[in-house]
Order: structure tokens, then C-alpha cells, then sequence
């Protein structure tokens, strides 16, 4: 289990995008909760030819917990064309 921390930057700015050296496509959703009181957020990526579900608790704050793991590629598109929001 890993702890994140959410850091979120404001740019004023354009000039960022020149020091970019390289790009990756990711396609990602996430798996709907029915219930109102959910505790994490499940969510599929597909980052290139890798793809991954990740769990994260619903703490408010900066810090809460995080897993992932890797699953088949295949997997991943079924869930994502049929699963998830």
C-alpha cells in the first residue's frame, strides 16, 4: 500500500508545453459505486501497452491510501467499454 499525496499546480502560462520531451496516451474510467456512503474510488487506466487498477480511499485531505495493481491489458479495455463510467 502506498500513501499519495495530492499536489495540484496552477499555470499561468503557456510555457511549460517546450520543455515537454515525451507524451503517453492514457484512457481511464472508473468502476460506478452504488452506495452513497462509498469508502475508495476504483479506477482502470490504460497507459500505452500497461494497464492497471487502482483503489484509493475517499479521505478528505491530502493524504489517503492508494493501490494498484497491474491487470491484462484485456482486461482493462473490457472494463473500461463496459464497466465504468
Amino acid at each position: 500500500m502506498a500513501r499519495e499525496i495530492e499536489r495540484k499546480f496552477l499555470l499561468t502560462n503557456e510555457q511549460w508545453r517546450s520543455d515537454v520531451s515525451s507524451t503517453s496516451h492514457l484512457a481511464q474510467g472508473y468502476l460506478t459505486t452504488l452506495s452513497a456512503g462509498a469508502r475508495a474510488s476504483v479506477r482502470v487506466r490504460i497507459a500505452t501497452d500497461s494497464a492497471y487498477l487502482n483503489i484509493k480511499s475517499m479521505t478528505l485531505g491530502m493524504a489517503r491510501d492508494e493501490f494498484e495493481y497491474p491487470i491484462p491489458l484485456a482486461d482493462a479495455a473490457h472494463m473500461l467499454a463496459q464497466l465504468c463510467s
